[in-house]
């Protein structure tokens, strides 16, 4: 669980998905169709500018589904076309994909669903390496396979491992919203941009890509 301000314009609505609002790192905002960036889920209805608690992933939230479901149906993120209001999901179907995955229902129904929350980005079902949005709560974080973006939310300072870099032009994005300090660390003598490590405070975010064996470039 984390907390933002509410930069929606209005009282936040219970259940709704909510990214990181790019005009402010302090607050959040519904995602919107295709949007592979949640961060998790509103728990709480507070009016415009003040501090809500977020779900997030691992959490088990209610999320507001606009169509009818059953338990273990998987859930996804809004896409165009689904003519729903930002922040909401639906059913996931078959030939979906790509999609942001949700979780699946713990209960059949509409509206507000239980969910262990998962936001995983499902590229192709068919296709391993699909990415997924981490919020890391055991440090050191080690990065897995499918980690495209990490939010770290810590009040003290922490370290994320990275896999060994081997050219293969992966990106991956790492954010601090705490107030402590994140460490970056290369695996073994592996370097990002010609240093062992690289360090991020709060609201900062680093953006780096596997460019050549044993080294990672920040771009």
């Amino acid at each position: 669980m984390i907390e933002l301000k509410n930069n929606t314009k209005s009282n936040s609505k219970i259940g709704y998905l909510v990214s990181i609002d790019p005009l402010d790192p302090h607050s959040f905002i519904y995602t919107t169709p295709n949007s592979i960036r949640a961060i998790g889920v509103v728990t709480q209805s507070v009016p415009y500018r003040a501090l809500c608690k977020i779900a997030t992933i691992g959490g088990k939230a209610k999320v507001y589904v606009s169509s009818n479901i059953n338990k273990d149906d998987t859930i996804r993120a809004s896409k165009s076309g689904d003519n729903t209001s930002l922040g909401t999901c639906v059913k996931a179907k078959a030939g979906d994909s790509p999609y942001l995955r949700v979780g699946d229902a713990l209960s059949s129904g509409k509206g507000l669903i239980p969910i262990i929350l998962e936001l995983s980005y499902t590229s192709n079902p068919s296709i391993s390496g699909s990415g997924s949005i981490s919020i890391p709560t055991v440090f050191p974080y080690t990065v897995k396979p499918t980690d495209t973006l990490i939010v770290v939310d810590s009040a003290i300072a922490v370290t994320v491992n990275l896999p060994s870099a081997t050219g293969s032009s992966r990106e991956l994005k790492i954010s601090s919203i705490g107030l402590g300090e994140v460490t970056i660390e290369g695996a073994g003598t592996d370097e990002i941009d010609d240093e062992l490590n690289q360090s991020i405070n709060q609201w900062e975010t680093i953006v780096i890509i596997d460019y050549i064996t044993a080294n990672w470039k920040i771009t």
